[in-house]
Order: C-alpha cells, then sequence, then structure tokens
C-alpha cells in the first residue's frame, strides 16, 4: 500500500473532535445508587439547539484575556440573562489588573444534558480543554466541566450561570 492510501484510510476512520457539530447523543442516568449513565440519542431539535449553543458559549466564555474583556463582554452579552452579564462583568473586572493571566483557551470536547424542561429551563455540561498562558510561564493544558443553566426567554435559549469544576478526565488519561 502506498502512504497516501494508508493516510487517506486513517482519516477516513477518526472522528474528528473540532466540529461545530452538536452531539447527537447524551448521557442520562440510569441508577442514582450506583451513578450509572447511558448514553442515548437524542431526537429533539430544541434539545440539539440548546446543547449546540452550550458548547459554542462554552469555548467562548473559557476563552478570555484580561487586554480584551470589552469585547469578550460585547460577544457574549447576547447569549446572556441580564443578571448573569453583570455577574461575569463583575467578576472579571475584579481580576483585570492583578494577574499575570495572558490568556486562556477552551475547546469543547463534550457535552451532556442533565436537567431538561421543555421550552423552560436546562442544565447542560460542557467539558472543555483549556490552555492557559501566563506571563514568563509555559503554557498549561487542563479540562475542566462547565456546568450551564439555561432558560428558554424571547424565544432562545440564555445562559443563567456557569459554574466550572474540574473534570474528571485528565490530559493523557481518561478520566476515573
Amino acid at each position: 500500500m502506498t502512504l497516501a492510501a494508508l493516510a487517506v484510510m486513517f482519516f477516513n476512520g477518526r472522528n474528528p473532535s473540532n466540529t461545530n457539530e452538536p452531539d447527537t447523543n447524551t448521557v442520562v442516568p440510569i441508577d442514582s445508587n450506583t451513578n450509572s449513565t447511558q448514553v442515548v440519542p437524542i431526537d429533539n431539535s430544541e434539545q440539539l439547539t440548546a446543547i449546540s449553543q452550550a458548547r459554542s458559549f462554552g469555548e467562548r466564555y473559557g476563552s478570555w484575556a484580561p487586554a480584551s474583556l470589552d469585547a469578550y463582554y460585547e460577544e457574549l452579552t447576547p447569549w446572556l440573562t441580564e443578571s448573569f452579564a453583570a455577574k461575569i462583568r463583575t467578576m472579571h473586572e475584579s481580576a483585570e489588573g492583578s494577574s499575570t493571566l495572558l490568556s486562556i483557551a477552551s475547546q469543547s470536547l463534550s457535552s451532556s444534558v442533565k436537567e431538561w424542561e421543555v421550552g423552560t429551563r436546562a442544565t447542560i455540561e460542557v467539558v472543555l480543554n483549556r490552555t492557559e498562558q501566563r506571563k514568563n510561564d509555559p503554557a498549561i493544558q487542563y479540562y475542566e466541566t462547565l456546568t450551564l443553566s439555561l432558560v428558554f426567554q424571547n424565544e432562545k435559549w440564555l445562559i443563567d450561570n456557569a459554574q466550572w469544576e474540574p473534570s474528571r478526565v485528565q490530559p493523557g488519561g481518561s478520566g476515573g
């Protein structure tokens, strides 16, 4: 086989992780005593829309630099409830001048629906690969889970809260 044929076989079998396509599966609890979960297909276009928005928002919300906070707020505002927009601005302004942070970049890896009330509210978790760059230090890569609370207002899903937590998945491993 030629090298080109091997490359085609390799790339055809890959599932690219950096796509903007929403997941067509979600993880649901099946046993509350053991925290067992099961992957099930999503057949609801409203849920797919909310998941896609949560993944896109997670990447944007998780990627910022102190030097460009005004542009950051302008990009995020259409996604947010008024109360959460005010909370984000206050949180970032308090850290703006005191940090050695240059930037954080985030890429969505997976998502799962934790709660769903049709046309009302949802809780969606997004796992992100994050790269943090600080002055005079090498970049640090880590994973975090962003739990998003969404509300349906004025015919669209808006983010009403976001909570970061360390992910069970770690660089170079599958989690635990």
